[in-house]
């Protein structure tokens, strides 16, 4: 089941929608980087006690960057 997560503000990536394999950040401000998305997927895996692997980013069209929940 695909949750939708509240938007941050600012200059910050958002988490768009998320379940246990993984999810969609938005990369919401040129100001955001790609450290910063990576961040915020591995502590949001963290809690199945998993780490993110970016698997598409489309920062030009959608502004977006999905993620896997992988094993470690």
């Amino acid at each position: 089941m695909m949750v939708s997560a509240l938007i941050l503000a600012g200059c910050q990536p958002s988490l768009e929608s998320f379940n246990e394999r993984g999810g969609v950040i938005r990369h919401t401000q040129a100001g955001s980087n790609m450290a910063g998305v990576q961040a915020m997927a591995d502590k949001y895996c963290a809690i199945y006690g998993r780490v993110a692997k970016i698997t598409s980013t489309d920062i030009l069209l959608s502004d977006t960057v999905t993620f896997d929940c992988i094993d470690k």
